[in-house]
């Protein structure tokens, strides 16, 4: 029988080195490092956020399967999530992952996977998406079922509900707590689709309305015959913030009647129990699918799981205080902070002994295993730090690398050797105040508060008055970002010098300054010469038509022609200088830009216009218009011009001109169509040109300035103008007016 048991030991010692050696030779052949993004819609500290990324880390487990998990918070709980604020989140992603590829990403709650649905080709083209938290049926509808996958968050309401009235049969009325969050409503519309099974309760719900004290007060205030749900309240009337944790404590301690929730979050902060949904099991569940992405399975063979994922869970502290049995509760609950046993205390403690000794028997034998593989790891350590240094030498960019907490130099490559003009170990023992022009805004303090910035996991960029060891000061674009070197948390600073840039953005600002002085300058010469002309042409004016008067058919017809020949002229003459005394009046003199009705400015060109729609027969239309920032008398000259144009260019037929706008990228966009004689395309850029005529003066009237004062107008008001037409097709002229100052319709 000895001899069997030795036999039995040895083998078994055998099998445990055996496994061992062959776990070492798997580590030479490990797979890559995984990159991982984590985008959460909410902020860290945010309860449902905070167990969703545990459950994620949980299941992942990044430091034993090779992964390398990024998190990032979009923190739009507690901060305004409007589109400025998106189009900021979206430019900061852009800059800080441009350079990087991630095998997955993982989002939680609505608004991160709205965010990567309408970003995902743009910032992380062909990267496979597990989102979770998601409150909307319709998502896999919404996205591209090779790219996304998912689990939508759901709630067993009625099931909580048949709970909460089971415990408490004496119910007639339930007070539902559910904000009006995007969140809050999704919830209120599942809870509604219940209301059908319980129509011997009143069902009342309670929102931000009210602000957290006085819900307080209300539920103080309650019936014996009313049991209280809670659902969500994050932002009480005055915009406060509240944690799911603080509103829930809060309303349940003030409140005369048990409290049952949804969530497991809410779990701790007061509420008896119900069929709870927790973070933590939903981050598990979508690192689940995410381990099977990586590992090689296609996305679209991995459905949206929509099954709600819940467990029956109580608070035995709140079940005390209401009184309620744990007999009277469901086979499957979960019960917390309930007092154990002294013997399953006991019981713990023996087992962890147990694994404790096993766990020491394995780490001895690992420990002599491994000690060959560790040796090995050493030297393709040092050879990768030769590598390290190789590159980091062969950088054309000055590098340096900082002590996180005292900013002092650590490293540098040689490129910040010779931009300073420091030997490298003279360079790592100056400070920042040394190699920088020394004066605010370029001083020890101002670098200070960019390495701080920086070091909090906000990357900067900014220009910096640098100075070499000679003394001359130059120019240098600074980048700061913490990064984990030689396994230490670092601040690495990239220097690139822009004197060059710097000087040639000076020279093109004074070119810019010079032209736009000139062109002011041009202006003004073109109203005062304009307008100058106009005292010496009238007088030719006036004379002339007294000869026409006073000497018609006493000269011979050669005369009377000539005569007649310089009427026109003059006439013509002065519509030129009238009309250019109008276009050089567009940048001369203008209004400022005030909250302007289209539509009343569309009414006052069609009075203007009143004569010529009348005798044309025109009809004009136009849909529900906008409010703009605009100088009001010049958007009526726009509409009137481009109005005039459309009912004078017509071939017979009654003009029909349509005026409508729509808002587009950050602009109002304006149309104005017609069904006249159409323009060549080969015209289109002539025709904005002041005094182009595509046609003789005796087909049509004017000075072919009209296009031209409109553009001006557009151009003012920060918009573009365009036209698109074919000839005998009709003309429609396009302009922008950006959305300003929160005007809107």
């Amino acid at each position: 029988m000895n001899t069997w048991n030795k036999s039995v030991a040895i083998l078994a010692i055998s099998l445990l080195i055996a496994l061992s050696l062959c776990g070492q030779l798997s580590c030479g052949q490990e797979d890559p490092v995984k990159h991982v993004l984590v985008l959460n819609s909410y902020h860290k500290g945010f309860a449902q956020t905070d167990a969703i990324v545990d459950g994620v880390e949980s299941v992942l487990k990044p430091e034993e399967n090779d992964i390398e998990l990024r998190i990032e918070y979009m923190d739009s709980k507690s901060t305004k999530y409007d589109s400025s604020y998106k189009e900021k989140l979206y430019e900061l992603y852009k800059y800080k992952y441009s350079n990087q590829t991630f095998d997955l990403i993982i989002s939680s709650d609505d608004n991160a996977f709205n965010f990567l649905r309408e970003y995902h080709q743009d910032l992380f083209s062909g990267t496979p998406v597990v989102f979770c938290g998601v409150n909307n049926l319709k998502a896999p509808a919404l996205v591209d079922p090779e790219e996304f996958t998912g689990i939508i968050e759901l709630q067993s309401i009625k099931e909580t509900i048949d709970l909460g009235l089971k415990l408490h049969p004496e119910t007639k009325q339930v007070v539902f707590v559910v904000d009006n969050t995007p969140t809050g409503e999704y919830l209120w519309s599942q809870i509604q689709e219940n209301f059908k099974y319980y129509e011997d309760v009143r069902m009342t719900r309670v929102d931000e309305s009210l602000s957290l004290e006085q819900i307080e007060a209300e539920v103080s205030k309650l019936s014996d015959d009313t049991i209280v749900l809670f659902g969500t309240y994050n932002h009480d009337k005055s915009g406060r913030y509240y944690s799911y944790g603080e509103a829930a404590a809060r309303i349940s301690g003030a409140s005369a009647r048990p409290m049952y929730g949804y969530s497991v979050q809410v779990l701790p902060y007061g509420i008896v129990g119900g069929k709870l949904f927790g973070g933590f099991y939903h981050g598990q569940v979508a690192a689940e699918l995410a381990k099977r992405i990586l590992a090689g399975e296609a996305v679209q063979d991995i459905p949206v799981i929509t099954e709600p994922q819940t467990q029956t869970m109580f608070d035995y502290t709140q079940m005390q205080r209401w009184g309620i049995k744990e007999s009277d509760l469901p086979k499957d609950s979960i019960i917390v902070n309930k007092p154990y046993s002294f013997y399953g205390e006991n019981k713990m403690l023996i087992w962890g002994a147990i694994i404790v000794i096993v766990f020491q028997v394995f780490i001895i034998i690992t420990l002599l295993v491994n000690r060959s593989r560790r040796n090995a790891a050493e030297d393709e350590l040092r050879a990768s730090e030769a590598r390290f240094r190789t590159i980091f030498d062969s950088i054309n960019d000055a590098v340096l690398i900082h002590d996180i907490e005292t900013g002092a130099i650590l490293d540098i490559n040689n490129t910040a050797c010779d931009m300073y003009g420091y030997p490298r170990e003279e360079l790592r023992r100056q400070g920042v105040q040394t190699i920088s022009m020394g004066e605010a805004p370029y001083d020890q303090e101002d670098a200070t508060r960019w390495m701080k910035k920086a070091a909090a996991e906000e990357p900067q960029v900014f220009e910096w008055r640098a100075k070499h060891k000679s003394g001359h000061l130059f120019w240098v674009e600074v980048s700061i970002r913490s990064a984990v070197v030689g396994g230490h948390n670092r601040l690495l600073v990239v220097a690139r010098e822009i004197s060059e840039r710097k000087a040639a953005e000076k020279e093109l600002q004074e070119r810019a300054t010079a032209l736009e002085r000139s062109n002011k300058e041009l202006e003004q010469f073109a109203y005062v010469a304009s307008h100058d002309l106009q005292e010496p042409l009238r007088m030719v004016s006036s004379y002339m038509q007294l000869l026409s008067r006073r000497y018609k058919g006493k000269l011979d017809s050669d005369a009377d022609d000539f005569i007649g020949f310089a009427v026109d002229g003059v006439k013509r003459m002065q519509t030129l200088i009238h009309d250019l005394l109008v276009y050089s009046r567009v940048g001369t003199h203008c209004k400022p830009f005030e909250p302007t009705k289209c539509e009343d400015v569309l009414e006052q060109a069609l009075s203007n216009l009143k004569v010529t729609i009348s005798d044309s027969g025109a009809v004009v239309t136009h849909d529900a218009l906008p409010t703009v920032a605009a100088d009001d008398t010049q958007l009526v000259q726009l509409f009137q011009n481009l109005i005039s144009n459309a009912i004078k260019f017509h071939d017979g037929a009654a003009p029909r001109v349509h005026i409508a706008a729509e808002q587009k990228d950050g602009n109002w966009l304006f149309s104005v169509a017609d069904n006249g004689i159409g323009i060549d395309p080969k015209f289109f850029k002539r025709i904005f040109v002041i005094f182009q005529r595509l046609h003789g003066i005796d087909e049509y009237s004017g000075t072919g300035i009209g296009l031209s004062v409109c553009k001006k107008i557009v151009e003012r008001h920060d918009g573009r103008m365009w036209v698109e037409s074919e000839q005998g097709k009709g003309t429609t002229f396009y302009f922008t007016i950006p959305v300003k100052g929160g005007v809107q319709t």
